[in-house]
């Protein structure tokens, strides 16, 4: 186990390779440009967005409501109405199908039937 001294050092040097020697490439680096971090300022940071996060958080509980509101309307206007009854489908076998298309093959017959003479009665 390496000790608390040797991990110092080796966050150095990392620190070094990857951060310090960058910087000097591309800035003219001094240890004054050192970012310094207070904790008063950390603490101040942490609670300012986490009552940031909070604020969105209610905005997001408040717009859940209201879709819940509007879905909740939405479905008992459609399918609570009174006059509302689902179409049960009749289960047919082939003979029952072609027998009911054929009824309704004589209807729409009928029916086109129906039109063309009152279509003549009004010329």
């Amino acid at each position: 186990m390496k000790t608390r001294e040797q991990i110092i050092i080796l966050a150095k040097k990392a620190y070094n390779q990857y951060f310090k020697n960058d910087y000097n490439e591309n800035h003219e680096y001094t240890k004054v440009d050192d970012i310094k971090l207070n904790k008063e300022e950390i603490i101040h940071d942490i609670s300012n967005m986490k009552i940031e996060e909070e604020n969105k958080l209610r905005t997001l509980e408040v717009l859940q409501i209201k879709i819940e509101k509007e879905a909740r309307l939405s479905y008992q206007k459609m399918f609570k109405e009174k006059n509302y009854k689902p179409y049960i489908y009749e289960k047919m076998n082939i003979d029952k199908m072609y027998k009911k298309l054929k009824e309704n093959q004589i209807y729409l017959t009928q029916m086109v039937e129906n039109m063309k003479q009152k279509q003549l009665a009004h010329k």
